[in-house]
């Protein structure tokens, strides 16, 4: 039935008492549609408006108390659009103007006759079919916004649950809905069980149980959507008996009518969504059937929704091996983390035993999205950095946290089909690798100062000493002077080496192919090698600095030559002698050398018996140089490698820890064992071949 046909309810007010019954008879006659309902005074009339809805009110002008447009203003305080038509016996201008100004919506004379009734009669329908054409206008629009605004929060919403929240909280957003909740049936409990709500009913559902089978609190709406898969409604909630058992619940919210809606998932039954409104026949005819057409469109929505939640799990299976190596890997990392972090910038693993130590626990950072775990100056500066390995960049950087310091290299994971689906962040404690850094540099910077001392202000007097000391010689001859020059020799060498360690580390090592035994030639020859001799059993080539190369392999035979120059080996006491990098100049040392003399890979060089032999030679991954002296004991075989270390009280200490600081500028390891003949074997492996 339309709203033309509907019947129509109309309160009519006035001091006459018989009037009002004579003004109801005629009316009702005139048209058949209209109820009208006749009260006697302003203050009745109020009472009758307050307890029931009406359509129109008609009312005099003229009432003690509170006349017609008094009458007026109060209605309108309790309905702003509710048709008003003051028929009065007052029929001049002035009535009729304030009465226009007040916002009646009619205006009439009473007169003679029973024409009038069959006038206003006419008036009255007028105005409330306008009333309702304004009406429905009014809620086509909003259901019109709320379609839009659900299809908009559906779009947004990417999950089933962030689909029924958003469902619920926009229903509740608009007029007249009170409340909203969707629910699914458990086939076992035979109960409803809420999963979602939003409104003014927030302890609703904890005051009412809900059933879907046979019970008798499983005759309401809910239970007979989810039972014939139809929409229910309710008019009037108060009078239904149908939701008798929650009667009273639903007085103390002040819901007054209710629409139960089935939800779908294809096929399947998802649940209900209930919608409350806080008056009576909230739901018309057409107002449930574009909120039926709403219902197919949410239950779409889920069906998306678990579509993209299955390919998602898909996804995810497909790189759960991936995870189960990266977590392998994060658990037995020494000194750092793993992190691997999805394209929506969650933590999806995160592992290391770097967390033994701090505040936070992977389990925490799993599944949390980066924003939350981090601290917001952490966030503002470096997920920038993830978002970048989004985009297919690798990013490094170094932070702090806590009293440590981290370095981070964040890095693309891509699929077989080169698409990035994630992102890994491995991270290293690097606090103690800074601390020595910085101690390094303390060191450097110390090294610096001796050097300019050395090379300043021990070298200008030396110079002047030994001028002085050659003009001595020429004027006398002293054994003095002998001493003198020998002491002056040794201080020179002194210097030699303590500018050699300040230079450490300080200049790039500038890498190329460069040949062993002919480096080892050059390095002969700039030994003072007398009574020595050499053997090359290799011709490899390797990949290295080829002056600092050279200082290795000189410092070496220098230490060889001075230590076994004896002919013998000596006691174990006596073994560590001089190990110092020096010259020793001994007068004991028979030449068998020529420093020019190139010699073939295992031969030797000079004239008459040798007293030391040198062997290089190579090894899998590196080389060595042995002598077959007296050898270093084990247990001082990584004392003689510090700084200083000399039991040569002419010694400063320093050849063989230049020759450990030179192999570990090229990554290399050196090792110190014993040789063939019983002498001392250093092994320089980590090394790269060219052949």
């Amino acid at each position: 039935m339309g709203d033309t046909a509907d019947p129509i309810r109309v309160l009519h007010v006035d001091d006459d008492p018989a009037f009002v019954k004579l003004t109801a008879r005629l009316l009702e006659r005139e048209d058949d549609r209209l109820e009208v309902t006749g009260m006697t005074g302003a203050e009745a009339g109020l009472d009758a408006f307050e307890a029931e809805p009406f359509d129109c009110v008609v009312s005099d002008y003229d009432m003690p108390g509170r006349d017609g447009l008094a009458f007026l203003e109060a209605i309108r305080e309790r309905d702003e659009a509710v048709p008003f038509v003051l028929f009065t016996g007052e029929g001049n201008e002035r009535v009729a103007g304030e009465a226009i100004s007040a916002g009646v919506t009619d205006y009439l004379q009473k007169g003679a006759g029973d024409d009038q009734y069959a006038v206003l009669a006419n008036r009255v329908t007028n105005a409330v079919v306008a009333y309702r054409a304004r009406r429905r206008a009014a809620r086509q629009e909003r259901i019109n916004t709320l379609i839009r605004d659900v299809n908009r929060r559906l779009v947004d919403a990417g999950s089933v649950e962030g689909i029924e929240r958003a469902v619920c909280e926009t229903i509740t957003d608009s007029e007249p809905y009170r409340f909203a909740w969707i629910g699914e049936p458990d086939p076992e409990s035979g109960e409803v069980v809420p999963r979602a709500s939003a409104g003014d009913g927030d302890q609703y559902l904890e005051r009412v149980t809900v059933y879907h089978d046979d019970r008798p609190r499983g005759w309401g709406p809910v239970g007979m959507a989810i039972r014939t898969r139809e929409a229910q409604s309710v008019r009037n909630i108060p009078e239904d008996p149908s939701f008798e058992p929650w009667h009273d619940v639903a007085a103390e919210f002040g819901f007054e009518s209710v629409v139960v809606l089935p939800l779908f998932r294809g096929e399947l039954l998802h649940g209900i969504l209930a919608i409350y409104a806080d008056h009576p026949d909230a739901f018309t005819d057409v107002e449930r059937a574009v909120l039926a057409e709403l219902a197919e469109t949410i239950g779409r929505a889920f069906e998306g929704a678990h579509v993209r939640r299955r390919l998602r799990n898909r996804e995810r299976d497909d790189v759960d091996a991936t995870e189960r190596h990266y977590r392998a890997i994060a658990e037995s990392l020494p000194n750092g983390a793993i992190a691997l972090f999805d394209t929506d910038m969650c933590y999806t693993l995160v592992g290391g035993a770097v967390f033994d130590e701090l505040d936070i626990s992977p389990g925490e950072m799993e599944g949390s999205p980066l924003r939350e775990v981090h601290s917001e100056p952490y966030a503002e500066r470096y997920l920038r950095h993830y978002r970048a390995a989004l985009e297919g960049e690798r990013r490094s950087f170094e932070f702090e946290y806590g009293d440590r310091t981290f370095r981070a290299h964040v890095v693309p994971v891509r699929d077989d089909a080169g698409t990035v689906v994630a992102g890994l962040a491995l991270t290293q404690d690097v606090t103690e690798k800074r601390a020595r850094e910085r101690e390094l540099e303390r060191q450097n910077e110390r090294l610096e100062a001796l050097a300019s001392v050395v090379s300043h202000d021990l070298r200008n007097p030396l110079s002047v000493a030994s001028g002085r000391l050659e003009i001595a010689a020429a004027e006398c001859e002293s054994e003095q002077l002998d001493a003198i020059e020998r002491a002056l020799d040794r201080m020179e060498t002194l210097i030699g080496d303590l500018l050699a360690l300040a230079r450490e580390g300080r200049a790039a090592i500038d890498v190329e192919p460069v040949a062993l035994a002919e480096v080892m030639r050059e390095a002969w020859r700039s030994v003072e090698t007398v009574g020595a001799r050499r053997v090359l059993e290799t011709d490899r080539v390797v990949r290295a600095d080829r002056g600092r190369l050279q200082q290795l392999f000189e410092n070496l035979v220098r230490n060889s030559v001075e230590h076994g120059s004896t002919g013998g080996r000596a006691p174990p006491d006596d073994v560590a002698e001089g190990f110092d990098g020096r010259p020793s100049g001994g007068g004991d040392a028979v030449e068998h050398a020529a420093a020019s003399d190139p010699s073939p890979l295992d031969g030797s060089t000079g004239h008459g018996p040798a007293t030391t032999t040198v062997r290089l030679g190579a090894l899998e991954d590196g080389f060595y140089i042995e002598d077959d002296g007296a050898g270093i004991p084990p247990e001082r075989r990584e004392a003689v490698l510090e700084p200083g270390y000399s039991t040569d009280p002419e010694g400063t200490g320093f050849g063989l820890n230049i020759v450990r600081r030179i192999a570990e500028e090229h990554g290399w390891s050196l090792s110190i064992t014993e040789g063939i003949d019983g002498g001392a074997r250093f092994e320089v492996t980590g090394v790269e071949f060219e052949r």
